[in-house]
């Protein structure tokens, strides 16, 4: 660059008033030696040459600091172009690794409304900023940013330039505002329509247990407090049957519902309270893209909430189902219409099936092996041959001895593979004991039929096997066996069950029920009665339930590492991986509940890296509902969970975490 260019390249850094100063000094020195005042001349001097090189240092790193930006932006040839880029209107700056801002446009002083930004940090700024998660972007960085109430998308890159002769890196930073594009979408949101069903429980049982004027003042009270509930968001709400409404709200009044915990289930409970009747309600919410998916969705999230025993809300979008109360347990139905119904409609099915496939959960246990045993007899009494698919554990080879001998079940029992490969689209296959896909014997055989029967009491989940052509689902029921043993009073005449499949099926009511003390309504011992009709020996029932005395020293190891948490919650570890651990803590949990005090117990086992949860309740606490917040399921009263990937202690302070979340929820 030669003196002329370097000339005009000074003079455009510098500013009018660095011009003004010079001139100013400039006729002072001069009128000063014309006036022979030599001192002031030289004073004047001094400050006009300590100006002037002021002005060209700052000029002269203005120039380094422009040359730089233009080393780091090759398409910029000419100062004009980098004079447009400094202006455009999209805010961009230039940063160290470290985070310190060196180079920045106008606009992007506007954004934080400041003028200074050098050698400052730009995450001092923006305290939200992730600046350890830009650098790992490395080229490509593509984040939200929201500050001062604006909505940024930044981009950028972080590029490699030479620097006196060395290679040096530095983050380009352009900073997009999306503000308005995100205040419509939120407002495209919130006034979307949300459709929720409403579901008055046990309708027909309560109407019944209560004189006609109360009923008439009970039902308008009940009317009321739904009507004020949907006056809460402007909904459109009509009653579609007795015992069902439908309600129709925009999106952004979900959020206030769900602050509140859905009040209006509680208000009702306390309702039927005050009557001296089980009143409850369930609602399901289904919260889509579409009126037609939220229609569809809600239809499911009101079968989930009456599949978990009502008395709760379910919130369900395309991704996600969210569950809000459960607090109550379920009540018993005393009408047997429905289980005749059943039983009609699945007599009608095994009569029109080519084969009949029965299959439990995996694992199989006294409940979902003996509920097998009922359905095959009903199966061979209407002329059709059963198959059960079967894996021995050492849980059912302790009641096997109760079946053996009779020849009418050789051939009965397959494998999976087995099962998997006679299956065809003219197949019945009959799930009992579970209603989740993932947890059957025999996944396979579900994708080769197209019927399918689900016979299950447990609270329902979010996951449920699609394709279903009936379904049996009773919360209420203590168990499979319960269920079945009713259905194969109504399902026919000849139904004939002999003394070994009777006490299959007793095993399993007195497992589900801890021995007729949890989940044991009148129904409960009406079946039990039936089975004992049929020769059940009580006594050698109970010996199946009793523990070698390894077994039991095993359990008491357990039990004495209990730590009890809030005064009523028992946590224990299992740090053992012997023969039936898996039982061996089940039942651990359950000797827990006999401490005074105690109403739940959770006990964790470290199984070859995989963590093992069983819990249990006496009903006070949803031991569900927490399982469900790590990945589990199971009871209101019985439930579990496996963990891959974990400890033992990270494991504890998981459950510790879900029952603080779960106590939180319910206001404990």
């Amino acid at each position: 660059m030669n003196s002329n260019q370097k000339y005009k390249q000074l003079k455009r850094f510098f500013s009018a008033y660095t011009y003004i100063s010079l001139a100013a000094m400039a006729v002072i020195i001069i009128v000063s030696l014309a006036l022979k005042e030599y001192v002031s001349a030289i004073a004047v001097s001094a400050v006009f040459v300590a100006l002037f090189a002021y002005s060209v240092i700052v000029a002269l790193k203005r120039e380094n600091n422009v040359n730089n930006y233009l080393k780091l932006l090759p398409d910029v040839i000419d100062t004009v172009s980098a004079d447009a880029l400094l202006n455009l209107p999209l805010p961009m700056a230039v940063l160290e690794l470290d985070g310190m801002v060196t180079r920045y446009n106008a606009s992007f002083g506007e954004v934080f409304n400041r003028e200074d930004f050098l050698n400052t940090p730009l995450q001092n700024i923006i305290p939200d900023l992730r600046w350890s998660e830009i650098l790992k972007s490395g080229s490509g960085i593509d984040m939200n940013v929201n500050y001062n109430d604006h909505n940024y998308t930044v981009r950028g890159n972080i590029v490699k330039h030479e620097d006196n002769g060395s290679d040096k890196f530095v983050v380009i930073m352009y900073w997009i505002d999306h503000t308005d594009t995100v205040r419509l979408q939120k407002m495209y949101d919130d006034q979307k329509t949300d459709i929720a069903l409403i579901s008055i429980d046990n309708y027909d049982e309560f109407v019944q247990s209560i004189g006609d004027a109360e009923r008439t003042q009970l039902l308008a009270q009940i009317d009321r407090h739904i009507n004020e509930w949907a006056e809460q968001a402007d909904a459109v709400l009509k009653k579609t049957e007795r015992d069902r409404y439908i309600c129709i709200f925009e999106h952004q009044y979900l959020e206030e519902y769900i602050k509140n915990k859905f009040d209006v289930i509680e208000k009702i409970r306390e309702l039927g309270d005050s009557y001296k009747v089980p009143v409850t309600m369930s609602i399901g919410i289904g919260t889509g893209s579409t009126l037609q998916a939220n229609e569809s969705l809600s239809r499911n999230a009101i079968d989930i909430a009456l599949g978990r025993g009502g008395d709760q809300a379910v919130v369900k979008n395309e991704s996600q189902t969210m569950f809000y109360g459960g607090k109550t347990k379920e009540y018993e139905k005393s009408t047997r219409v429905r289980t005749r119904a059943v039983a009609h409609a699945l007599k009608q099915f095994i009569l029109e099936s080519d084969k009949v496939i029965i299959m439990g959960h995996s694992g199989l246990d006294f409940d979902s092996f003996g509920s097998a045993m009922g359905l095959q007899r009903a199966v061979r009494t209407l002329g059709k041959t059963p198959y059960i698919v079967f894996e021995q554990n050492s849980t059912i080879k302790q009641i096997l001895p109760r079946i053996e001998g009779n020849s009418e079940y050789e051939g009965m029992f397959i494998n999976d593979e087995t099962a998997a490969a006679m299956t065809d689209s003219s197949t019945l296959v009959i799930v009992v004991d579970t209603h989740k896909e993932s947890r059957v014997s025999c996944k396979e055989a579900l994708t080769r039929t197209k019927k399918i029967v689900v016979i299950d009491h447990h609270r329902r989940g979010s996951e449920f096997i699609q394709n279903t052509c009936l379904v049996y689902h009773e919360p209420y029921a203590s168990s499979a066996c319960e269920m079945v043993a009713e259905l194969l009073q109504y399902i026919d005449s000849r139904v004939k069950i002999n003394t070994g499949e009777a006490e299959c099926m007793y095993a399993g009511i007195v497992l589900d029920t801890k021995k007729f003390v949890l989940k044991t309504g009148a129904r409960t011992f009406e079946a039990a009665a039936y089975l004992r009709k049929h020769g059940v020996d009580t006594v050698a029932i109970k010996n199946l339930f009793k523990l070698n005395i390894s077994d039991y020293t095993r359990k008491a190891d357990i039990i004495k590492t209990a730590e009890i948490i809030d005064d009523n919650i028992a946590i224990a570890m299992c740090r053992e991986t012997g023969k039936d651990v898996n039982i061996i803590i089940a039942q651990a949990a359950d000797e827990l509940l006999n401490i005074n005090g105690v109403s739940a117990s959770f006990v964790l086992c470290d199984t070859d890296g995989e963590i093992i949860i069983s819990a249990r309740s006496l009903g006070d606490i949803n031991v569900q509902r927490i399982m469900e917040m790590m990945g589990g399921g199971g009871h209101m009263t019985i439930a579990g969970v496996q963990i891959k990937e974990s400890t033992l202690e990270q494991a504890k302070e998981m459950v510790l975490e879900a029952i603080d979340a779960y106590m939180a929820e319910n206001g404990e």
